[in-house]
């Protein structure tokens, strides 16, 4: 077992988090793949498991794109889910071969060793130029699975399967479309019920699109259309490098994995993430759940134990303060009805992050020589008591506001260095530091 905060693949590049499910009294990753090399290439699905979503251990291979209906140059085996059913575990996949996109289907009774089922494909592709990422879940006693997929003549839509087991699928309808500002294709989509709503989420992919690349649809299902009764629409990060979610339940929480990564940004990822023998890693595993209609997803509490300590007051003016820290800051501010003034912390000379209690909003600034290079506004809601945690490691940085209600994502690329610094900027001058 290795203790990694955030899981990076043994050898060669990672994307995607696929497959993600409690098995035999493991937590189970897989994940897109190519264990031959540092860049993204033919696919294959890696594989790790753990007892605490934070000491890992590498599993051999668990895919191949070994079968003539996933052995294009640039095909494989792309990304799917994973469902327990009994003693036997299933992995559903996209199989890229022969140009098309297809459906199929693979089953271990170990968790370890996987044999692909004779009949593959279990769904084919029904003319779409795109047919890929199915999520599959059971509910009400059937199982049902959702796609994204895009037509050629440019449309994208989330499309909704059913079967009673798991192998002969029947095609029920497209569940939501892609609109105005959220892409076209929408990528790895996950359909889940939390917190007394159904939630959708997906990552959208367009030319030129430079919107945020994970999206929550909020409300309701009717399963029989089917057709997603749209309450609220909202990022699920503000970052730059949280792509490709996918969820899974264990007893009564519901974990989240994304990559640290992101396909419009894919130059600047390779910039400075590519190690020696790795290339990417997830983030941190998070909890979700939906409050008054927003997206709350923070650390899982067997992260948070790791930092599980006492807080100490410390007084801020105008002048830098040093922290010294190693992978987590955490601040906590009583308001008491006072909520105006703002604090900033820099991250490095280059990244800096201001919280403005007034206005509600964290704005994280990345600057180069000469000015701003960009911008993120990060909103939050106002209340008695302010709450931020900042983790870094392996070259990404992930902060959470309020428990979860806002987070923000990004590789800053500090390699091992992180020694933040904070001062006050407008009316604060006391902060409980941990």
């Amino acid at each position: 077992m290795k203790r990694m905060l955030h899981l990076k693949p043994e050898r060669g590049w990672m994307n995607d988090p696929n497959g993600l499910c409690f098995f035999k009294g493991l937590f189970h990753v897989f994940y897109q793949c190519n264990p031959h090399g540092l860049d993204w290439a033919r696919m294959h699905w890696g594989h790790a498991v753990s007892r605490n979503l934070i000491d890992w251990e590498y599993c051999p291979i668990a895919l191949y794109p070994d079968r003539s209906y996933e052995c294009d140059e640039d095909g494989g085996c792309f990304s799917g889910s994973a469902i327990v059913v009994g003693d036997r575990l299933f992995l559903i996949y996209t199989a890229v071969g022969g140009g098309k996109q297809r459906v199929c289907l693979a089953y271990s009774d170990d968790g370890v060793n996987f044999k692909k089922h004779d009949g593959n494909p279990i769904i084919e592709n029904p003319l779409f130029r795109d047919f890929r990422d199915p999520k599959v879940f059971l509910h009400d006693g059937k199982y049902y699975l959702v796609i994204g997929a895009y037509d050629k003549t440019g449309k994208g839509q989330i499309l909704l399967y059913s079967s009673s087991n798991l192998l002969e699928w029947n095609y029920i309808g497209p569940l939501f479309a892609a609109g105005k500002n959220i892409g076209t294709m929408l990528e790895c989509p996950d359909l889940f019920f939390l917190d007394g709503k159904w939630v959708l989420t997906f990552s959208p992919v367009d030319e030129g699109y430079d919107g945020y690349p994970a999206m929550a649809v909020i409300g309701d299902v009717d399963f029989s259309k089917p057709d997603f009764l749209v309450e609220n629409i909202i990022p699920l990060d503000y970052g730059k490098d949280f792509y490709a979610t996918q969820t899974f339940m264990h007893e009564d929480r519901r974990i989240m994995f994304a990559w640290c990564g992101s396909w419009p940004w894919l130059p600047e990822f390779n910039g400075f993430d590519k190690h020696d023998t790795y290339t990417g890693h997830l983030s941190l595993p998070r909890e979700c759940h939906i409050r008054d209609g927003r997206f709350y997803s923070k650390p899982v509490m067997e992260v948070e134990e790791l930092f599980n300590g006492a807080g100490r007051e410390i007084e801020i003016s105008s002048e830098r303060v040093r922290l010294e820290v190693v992978n987590r800051l955490r601040i906590e501010k009583m308001l008491e009805g006072k909520r105006s003034g703002k604090i900033e912390i820099g991250i490095s000379e280059n990244h800096r992050l201001i919280i403005d209690f007034r206005g509600s909003n964290a704005v994280f600034l990345s600057m180069e020589e000469g000015g701003i290079k960009s911008l993120s506004n990060i909103p939050f809601c106002k209340s008695d008591k302010f709450i931020l945690e900042v983790f870094y490691d392996c070259d990404t940085l992930e902060v959470f506001i309020n428990e979860g209600e806002a987070t923000y994502t990004e590789n800053i690329g500090l390699g091992e260095s992180f020694s933040p610094w904070i001062r006050s900027l407008e009316g604060i001058n006391l902060l409980k530091i941990f």
